[in-house]
């Protein structure tokens, strides 16, 4: 038997522009003013409640950053 529900509470959403790796030594050294080097992909993974759902492009639309839905996943 299968039950239907519908969530009416808030849902986490986000993605991640990056996700550096930096070494200790470098972590040690690094101080307020400092400037971190990132790669940034063209495409982002699109999260909801910790689950991938969309693939994204990252954009700006008046001066706040955004990301377009560009491909649902499959679940």
């Amino acid at each position: 038997m299968y039950f239907l529900y519908f969530y009416s509470g808030p849902l986490k959403v986000q993605s991640n522009l990056s996700e550096p790796v930096v070494s200790m030594s470098k972590l040690l050294r690094i101080k307020e003013g400092d400037t971190l080097n990132i790669n940034v992909d063209d495409t982002v993974d699109f999260y909801v409640s910790n689950q991938k759902y969309f693939k994204a492009e990252m954009g700006e639309v008046k001066g706040n950053a955004s990301v377009k839905l560009t491909k649902r996943l499959k679940n």
